[in-house]
C-alpha cells in the first residue's frame, strides 16, 4: 500500500499553512487507486486512523471524513482490509502493511506541516496522532 498527498498550488505555502491543507490524496495498491482531489488532507489521513484502528474490534466500519459528503468504509477479510470512498476501491494484502502506510505518510505530511511547532497542531492532527499510536507501529 501507497499514500501520497500533494498541496494544491493554491495552498502550497512556504511555509505551508496547517490551518487549511487542502490537495490530492491517493491511496494505491498494485494497479487499483483510490484518488480525490480539493479534500483537507489532515481530514483523510484521520478517517483512514480510525477506520483501521476500528478494524481491531470490527468487520467492518464507515468512517466520517470531516468536511466531506463521502465516508470511507472499510471491510476485514481475514488478514486483508477492503478500502472504498467516493466508488473507488483498493484491497490491501494485510492490515499491517495499510499501518505503516498511514504511520509514515502522516509522519511526513505532519513534518512538512508542523515541523516540530506542537503548539500549532490542530486538533485532527493530535486526535490521528493519538490513533496511530495505537498501531504498535515504528
Amino acid at each position: 500500500m501507497e499514500i501520497s498527498w500533494q498541496l494544491d498550488p493554491e495552498f502550497d505555502a512556504d511555509p505551508i499553512d496547517p490551518i487549511d491543507p487542502m490537495g490530492s490524496f491517493i491511496i494505491s495498491e498494485g494497479n487499483t487507486k483510490i484518488s480525490t482531489e480539493c479534500v483537507y488532507i489532515d481530514s483523510i489521513f484521520y478517517s483512514l486512523a480510525k477506520g483501521i484502528l476500528m478494524l481491531k474490534s470490527s468487520a467492518s466500519y464507515s468512517s466520517d471524513v470531516i468536511d466531506e459528503l463521502n465516508s470511507i468504509n472499510f471491510n476485514k477479510v481475514g488478514e486483508a482490509v477492503v478500502i472504498e470512498y467516493e466508488n473507488q476501491k483498493v484491497s490491501i494484502p494485510n492490515i499491517n502493511e495499510a499501518k505503516k502506510a498511514i504511520f509514515g505518510s502522516f509522519n511526513k505530511f505532519k513534518e512538512e506541516t508542523y515541523g516540530t511547532n506542537r503548539k500549532e497542531c490542530e486538533q485532527c492532527y493530535i486526535e490521528t496522532e493519538n490513533i496511530i499510536q495505537q498501531f504498535g507501529v515504528s
